[in-house]
């Protein structure tokens, strides 16, 4: 995003970004000969949350807040997503609760993103920057946590579609109104073109549309999970191709916000490991037989406490 950001002005490059993925999905969904027109209320609102709260604002907050900070720092910020989600869950859906785990893990998560912040050596800009995209993910997981209130009627590729081409208009308009924005900064290269297709094409249309499908199948605190995924990857990739630095703060940082995740979800991922698959004779495939792990081997006990004896690996 920041190749982009070096020719195109920060919400111009988002209102690009959005034309394409909408015009993909937009696409997709006419040669699957989906319908798509919104069919209910819930589809309305869904559209709606989706193109402000889920896409223009915390767009907006993110490619500003992008032109003061590293790709790093940027994609750490955002892993405090996981941890926000099951907060704003707490204050909004009434089946959830927000346990002790969630509470230490929200200011593991906080702390985090001051340690990255550093506000004790960092200029004014990086602290804006680092306050912007913080922003960007409260709004953001704010969103979604909203979004699993409704219950689309049309399938998810045109809700979708709808809320970037809807998100994409806010964009403009704010970009050439408001803000001002009339003209790319520099010569607009294969640089800045190949990565706003990426963006749009992969990063927004194919994304969202799995993303949303998650939150439907699994809701929003998993789904928020493959945020923990986004640092390493952007990480890595502002490492080799910008040649961005990472610094030993942001490092600090980014392992806070995943000591809140561990916290939040380690013992779930420790149970998951636990669990051995049992293949075997028809004794080991008895309803009544239970599976006991010792020393790292799983063993089954028969109703009749006999002839227990290591399963397959």
């Amino acid at each position: 995003m920041n190749l982009g950001l070096e020719s195109l002005p920060p919400i111009l490059f988002a209102a690009l970004r959005y034309d394409i993925a909408s015009l993909a999905l937009i696409s997709t969904a006419l040669i699957l000969r989906k319908d798509i027109r919104p069919q209910s209320i819930d589809d309305l609102q869904l559209i709606f949350v989706g193109s402000v709260l889920i896409i223009s604002v915390p767009s907006i907050l993110l490619f500003i807040g992008q032109q003061y900070v590293t790709s790093a720092i940027a994609a750490v910020i955002i892993s405090l997503t996981p941890v926000l989600t099951p907060l704003f869950a707490f204050i909004l859906l009434a089946d959830e609760r927000l346990s002790t785990r969630g509470a230490l893990s929200t200011l593991l998560g906080l702390a985090g993103v001051i340690v990255i912040a550093n506000p004790d050596t960092a200029t004014t800009g990086q602290l804006f920057g680092v306050g912007l995209i913080a922003a960007s993910t409260i709004v953001f997981a704010l969103g979604s946590v909203l979004a699993a209130q409704y219950s689309r009627s049309m399938s998810m590729i045109p809700l979708q579609a709808w809320s970037m081409a809807v998100s994409a208009a806010i964009l403009h308009s704010i970009s050439y109104g408001p803000v001002g924005e009339s003209s790319p900064q520099g010569a607009v290269t294969v640089d800045v073109i190949v990565p706003l297709v990426y963006l749009g094409v992969f990063a927004s249309a194919l994304a969202y549309v799995l993303y949303f499908a998650l939150v439907e199948t699994v809701g929003p605190n998993e789904t928020s999970l493959v945020n923990y995924a986004t640092p390493l990857v952007t990480a890595g990739a502002g490492w080799v191709f910008l040649g961005e630095h990472i610094t030993p703060t942001t490092v600090i940082g980014f392992i806070l916000i995943m000591s809140g995740f561990v916290v939040l979800k380690g013992h779930v991922v420790l149970e998951s490991l636990m669990r051995v698959p049992v293949v075997g004779s028809r004794a080991v495939g008895q309803e009544d037989d239970d599976v006991v792990i010792v020393n790292g081997n799983a063993y089954v006990v028969t109703e009749s406490g006999s002839n227990s004896f290591p399963t397959a690996d």
